[in-house]
């Protein structure tokens, strides 16, 4: 029953022929005022338990995005350093002299070492390619 509809039926005096119609118009009004009350707290809770939640998962994602974030610059840093370490190697190897093909062997296990490089290139100072790997196929440059 709706507030206007509760309000028609006590101007219209419905209940006025019953002997307790007063008192019954009363246990409705108060009965209504309660459930009012409470559906109104109960919005309320929601709307703040709603809230909290998005707050809670949003900081949870922060969270969660600066653990991701240090992980991925400590596989940064390790990256950057077996690359260090193997242009160290390769640049030494050239020093030394060797050819295209041993150039390209090293490229070649060093990427069969780790399948996450898809390509390797070796490059002189000027930019032109000594030696490169691309997949399975081996390209050597006769310089």
């Amino acid at each position: 029953m709706s507030l206007t509809q509760f309000f028609a039926v006590v101007r219209a005096r419905w209940l006025a022929r019953y002997e307790s119609g007063f008192l019954i118009e009363l246990i409705i009004a108060l009965a209504g005022t309660g459930l009012m009350a409470a559906s109104i707290v109960g919005m309320w809770g929601y709307q703040v338990a709603s809230q909290i939640l998005d707050q809670s998962l949003e900081s949870e994602m922060r969270d969660v995005g600066v653990i991701v974030e240090s992980q991925i610059n400590v596989e940064l840093g390790d990256v950057q350093r077996q690359m260090t370490s193997l242009g160290s190697s390769l640049a030494d190897a050239r020093d030394r002299g060797a050819s295209p093909a041993q150039l390209t062997n090293l490229l070649i296990a060093a990427q069969s070492f780790d399948t996450h490089y898809l390509q390797m290139r070796l490059v002189d100072a000027k930019g032109t390619v000594l030696a490169e790997t691309a997949g399975e196929t081996i390209v050597v440059d006769g310089n």
